[in-house]
């Protein structure tokens, strides 16, 4: 194994330990959303679905399905900034210039 080999398994160990985290931290946080909501998001993140094949598969418009990620992507990310005191992405760039 050469160097380079080792360090190309270290980043891949590195991108499936974040994806790991990602999916846990996404299931601890999915409870708050509807069932409906919990699928369509299943659908699009994890099975790389596309919006018009998810409104396909649970009988509604792609523009429905848009909403629903919208709406539940807020929701979760209003859920977690509480669970985090209320930090927020705002916080982290408050007071730098573009």
């Amino acid at each position: 194994m050469t160097v380079l080999d080792a360090f190309d398994c270290s980043v891949l160990d590195d991108a499936e330990y974040e994806r790991a985290e990602a999916r846990t931290t996404i299931e601890r946080l999915t409870p708050i959303l509807d069932p409906r909501a919990r699928d369509v998001l299943r659908m699009r993140f994890q099975h790389d679905l596309r919006q018009w094949e998810i409104a396909a598969a649970i009988g509604c418009s792609q523009m429905q399905v848009s909403r629903i990620i919208r709406t539940s992507l807020e929701r979760l990310s209003a859920h977690a900034s509480m669970a985090c005191g209320g930090w927020s992405m705002s916080d982290a760039t408050e007071g730098t210039t573009p």
